[in-house]
């Protein structure tokens, strides 16, 4: 996976995205409902720090979180903006 070529060639932190709301990617759903994620970022139920999972070392994550009833106006592009702006600034590759 190229998160792990980065951490182990670079030396640098990376952070995966599972933006796969209401359904992890890894396929493993069994804990997303206790699970911080994107979901509850966007919802500004959770700051983005709380959220993020170390998936191994130099490798984070922030899940996909509880699956969203409807679409709330905070899923906006500029909402998704500023979080992404927020994971640049802590890691050198989101």
């Amino acid at each position: 996976m190229l998160a792990w070529y980065i951490v182990e060639e670079l030396r640098k932190d990376v952070l995966i995205i599972d933006g796969t709301l209401g359904q992890s990617a890894t396929g493993d759903d069994s804990d997303m409902e206790a699970e911080l994620g994107l979901t509850d970022v966007l919802r500004g139920s959770a700051e983005l720090g709380e959220a993020l999972r170390p998936a191994r070392e130099g490798v984070w994550r922030l899940p996909p979180g509880a699956h969203p009833t409807g679409v709330p106006a905070n899923f906006s592009a500029e909402r998704i903006g500023a979080i992404l702006r927020q994971a640049r600034a802590r890691f050198p590759y989101v």
